[in-house]
């Protein structure tokens, strides 16, 4: 990776707290330290690094869901329980999530401002608490809810594609560790209800999304201290550029 390098540390998170996608959005974070290491002196701004730093992380999880070698480790089908889902069924579930995305930052904001409010100083333990799995569920089911009339126009797929969706979660691969095969069995249950179609990768990529904008939310909130004021000595290499907002690397 061509930003991974002198004091850039990839994704170092606040209180060591338990995100997840960590190595997902390695290159990302990767960028975002060179543009707050180096911004200053491309009259880059600290809100320019952090927009850009959630549209890098955006687009590696839309990357990940569509390219089916980058499934993550997540099984897409379980052999002889019908086809995975269809790229007709993942390009609309991308579109839906590109139209419902900012009330998913707003659901966010409310969640972690009612539980400061709960908190007269809130510690380390008390953000675990925060972005433990109930809670990440609980918001990513009502954002699902707030997009159901969209997402019931995805394509549902064969008979033997809906049988296998009954069957997936037990039979998940995964190397994200217990949060995919968590998310994907809770947020499978609670949304049947709403009588959408969701398999484990679509609820993987909406957990990413999720995750995200934690990210975001996580550099937004805590991330003024690390925006320097003056250029690090690197910053005048050829390199640079390429990792700064606006480039496609």
């Amino acid at each position: 990776d061509i930003c991974y390098r002198y004091d850039v540390d990839g994704c170092s998170i606040p209180f060591q707290l338990p995100f997840f996608f960590k190595d997902l959005f390695t290159h990302s974070c990767a960028r975002h330290d060179i543009c707050y290491h180096c911004g200053v002196g491309e009259l880059i701004s600290r809100a320019t690094c952090d927009l850009s730093f959630r549209n890098d992380t955006t687009t590696s999880c839309k990357l990940r869901y569509l390219t089916p070698e980058q499934s993550g480790g997540l099984l897409s089908y379980v052999p002889g329980l019908g086809k995975p889902s269809s790229t007709s069924h993942k390009q609309r579930l991308v579109e839906v999530v590109d139209d419902h995305e900012d009330e998913l930052a707003v659901l966010l904001q409310e969640e972690l401002k009612a539980f400061n409010s709960s908190q007269s100083n809130p510690s380390q333990s008390a953000y675990f608490v925060f972005f433990d799995i109930p809670r990440t569920t609980k918001v990513l089911v009502k954002w699902i809810e707030l997009m159901k009339n969209d997402l019931s126009s995805l394509e549902k797929g064969s008979r033997g594609a809906r049988r296998k969706r009954r069957f997936l979660v037990d039979d998940l691969r995964y190397v994200e560790g217990v949060i995919e095969k968590t998310i994907c069995s809770t947020i499978y249950a609670a949304t049947s209800l709403f009588r959408v179609t969701l398999d484990c990768k679509d609820i993987g990529y909406l957990a990413c999304h999720f995750f995200s904008e934690i990210y975001y939310l996580g550099v937004h909130v805590f991330g003024g201290p690390n925006y320097h004021r003056s250029s690090e000595y690197y910053c005048k290499e050829n390199f640079v550029p390429k990792c700064l907002p606006g480039s496609s690397l």
